[in-house]
């Protein structure tokens, strides 16, 4: 039996939560405010930061990263690797029971891994585990038994992770919530610190059989409110504790969440008449005044040294290579659908008068960014491992817009993903990088964005955490 979880699944279940517990936000809640509406809280498909603020808070997966990039076990009790860094073992944390009541098992990743690589589930997030063996198989159905792919459940504590390549910098990938165990029984059940109580608005409160460390807030409301002016009078009035994400980083107490993680992207299409040369994509490149997309938020945006923060070393635009004559007829840009990115495509728009570019929202359907001369996207690394951004460059990777593929970039990638000492690593990835903007000139990065949020006085962080969505990680200020 496969589980599917799709969108409408999750609407579904959205609407029977609501039946059953309609609640509204009293003072002595902790509010928080959501930019926009969760479109699904199924774990294996979710994408957004308000999907995965709730996510975070009902569920767990094998281990989380930490601020300095360090790795704790949470569900997983021990791991082990192969000689050959093939085959990964994972002895699971005992005593770890869902919300009601039910012992957490082996065959709850396996069952959740196989939804999220199901070709039904269509999930964004599915090449996460592309590198098991037959793993990318089974998503593009070229094997249809899932049974041929390397997870398995040799206990019910006990799970086998087989890769068709060495993958010891593969334990990352195991903090994203698309990881996370499920079961097929109850599609909807959660194992976090938090249960789900109601839906509208969404509520959450102490689930009383978490394993760890209880929460010291027992009642959590989070509240859609897109309007930036609307969510801050709220929050001045005492109506909202916390706002996850604050567009105006002059208020007064705004906090800085610590990593870097979001860098914003240009990219440049190779298969469009008017930029499939590179020198003519080089030309547009230096003519995109990155300096001025970063003065137009100074304390939220920092000049982008490479096209990811934890590669540090300067990339800049190599002016040596060949650039070509900018291009007669008006550009295309598109860019999601929100406030933020709408502002970035105007200034860009605004502030490059030898190139005419039209900007408008992307279009969602299927195949739709091959129009598109130019796309902006913002990358927000989920866990502390850069393969994850440059695996997106692959087929069916989040950043695949164009369907591109080049086999030297494909292997400069493996030689990073095939070292086990982190320097050498990340000099592969630099090489990546550069390979990308300066040679393929077909992604320049514009800024790196830090998140600003706004936590209620009453309130307090613990160490580390500033900005976390957990509410775990929260306490009352004493």
């Amino acid at each position: 039996m496969q589980l599917i979880l799709s969108h409408r699944f999750t609407l579904f279940l959205c609407f029977l939560l609501c039946a059953a517990s309609l609640c509204s936000a009293r003072a002595g809640d902790f509010r928080v405010r959501l930019t926009s509406q969760p479109q699904t809280l199924a774990w294996n498909s979710a994408t957004t930061g308000s999907e995965s603020a709730i996510i975070l808070n009902v569920m767990e997966g094998l281990f989380e990263s930490q601020r300095d990039q360090k790795l704790i076990s949470l569900l997983a009790k021990k791991y082990v690797w192969s000689k050959d860094g093939k085959t990964l073992d994972i002895d699971l944390r005992p005593g770890v029971k869902w919300a009601d009541g039910v012992p957490l098992q082996a065959k709850h990743f396996v069952d959740s891994f196989e939804n999220l690589l199901n070709p039904s589930t269509n999930s964004p997030n599915a090449s996460l585990l592309f590198d098991l063996e037959s793993g990318k198989d089974y998503f593009l159905s070229k094997i249809k038994n899932f049974s041929q792919v390397g997870v398995k459940a040799t206990s019910s504590t006990h799970l086998t992770l087989k890769f068709h390549e060495p993958r010891v910098n593969f334990l990352p990938a195991l903090t994203h919530w698309a990881t996370f165990p499920i079961r097929k029984d109850k599609p909807a059940m959660t194992l976090g610190p938090y249960q789900i109580t109601g839906m509208n608005p969404i509520t959450l409160q102490i689930n009383p059989y978490y394993y760890g460390k209880k929460p010291t807030i027992p009642k959590v409301v989070f509240q859609t409110i897109s309007d930036r002016n609307l969510a801050l009078e709220a929050y001045r009035k005492g109506e909202l504790e916390y706002l996850l994400q604050v567009e105006d980083e002059t208020q007064s107490g705004v906090g800085f969440a610590e990593p870097l993680r979001v860098v914003g992207l240009l990219h440049f299409n190779p298969l469009r008449s008017h930029t499939n040369s590179a020198e003519v994509r080089r030309a547009i490149m230096q003519n995109i005044h990155t300096n001025e997309l970063v003065a137009a938020s100074p304390q939220t945006r920092l000049p982008a040294k490479n096209l990811l923060p934890m590669l540090s070393q300067d990339l800049m635009i190599d002016q040596s290579k060949k650039a070509g004559k900018l291009p007669d007829s008006s550009l295309t840009l598109g860019y999601p659908n929100d406030e933020l990115s709408r502002s970035v495509a105007t200034l860009i728009q605004s502030s490059t008068p030898k190139i005419k570019i039209k900007i408008e929202p992307l279009s969602v359907a299927a195949g739709a960014a091959k129009r598109y001369d130019l796309i902006l996207s913002f990358f927000g690394l989920d866990y502390a491992e850069p393969d994850q951004f440059f695996s997106a460059f692959f087929a069916q990777g989040g950043l695949d817009f164009f369907d591109f593929s080049n086999p030297e970039l494909v292997q400069i990638i493996q030689k990073a993903r095939l070292s086990s000492a982190q320097e050498q690593r990340l000099t592969y990835y630099r090489e990546a990088a550069d390979y990308l903007q300066n040679k393929l000139s077909i992604v320049m990065p514009l800024f790196y964005r830090r998140r600003a949020f706004l936590l209620s006085p009453k309130f307090i962080h613990s160490p580390g955490n500033q900005g976390s969505p957990q509410m775990v990680k929260i306490r009352t200020r004493s």
